[in-house]
């Protein structure tokens, strides 16, 4: 999704980065997640900004953990999580852990603003606005219906 600009939405993760049996959408999900919360724009996270990533995902860790898997896995020791860290933290988490379906129902949750189930078309907007992207309200219906299963206009999981 572009509106013919530079947006920072255009990082994603090498595919020589993950394995070839992770589906496209959930690493899509996941380098979402990881846009909505580095608020900087700096392409990492903090140690702060990656807690609450992965709470959102349904990730409880303590202090502890948290600061066990920031050393881990920040390969470059640059002291922030950049996105293929963070796909690769989020990948081996849900592996040990969860169940993938439940982690990406708590990233739907977090973008369903009013919390009746589904993503409005002004939910949408908002979200990508967040994340650099000035869609249209035209623009926005397109890309909804090309998702949405049941034609009500809304994003539903």
């Amino acid at each position: 999704m572009s509106n013919g600009g530079v947006s920072r939405n255009s990082r994603r993760v090498t595919s020589s980065a993950l394995e070839k049996s992770v589906p496209a959408n959930v690493i899509d999900t996941i380098q979402d997640v990881f846009n909505h919360f580095d608020t900087d724009l700096t392409g990492s996270v903090s140690r702060d900004e990656m807690g609450s990533a992965l709470g959102s995902m349904g990730m409880s860790l303590s202090e502890d953990e948290l600061t066990e898997l920031m050393r881990e896995a920040d390969e470059d020791e640059s002291g922030t999580i950049e996105l293929e860290e963070f796909v690769n933290i989020v990948l081996a988490y849900t592996r040990k852990n969860a169940d993938p379906q439940e982690s990406l129902l708590h990233v739907f949750d977090t973008f369903d603003v009013d919390a009746d189930g589904l993503i409005s078309a002004y939910e949408l907007q908002n979200i990508l606005a967040k994340h650099g992207e000035k869609l249209t309200m035209e623009e926005i219906d397109q890309l909804i219906a090309t998702y949405d299963r049941d034609c009500d206009g809304k994003l539903n999981w």
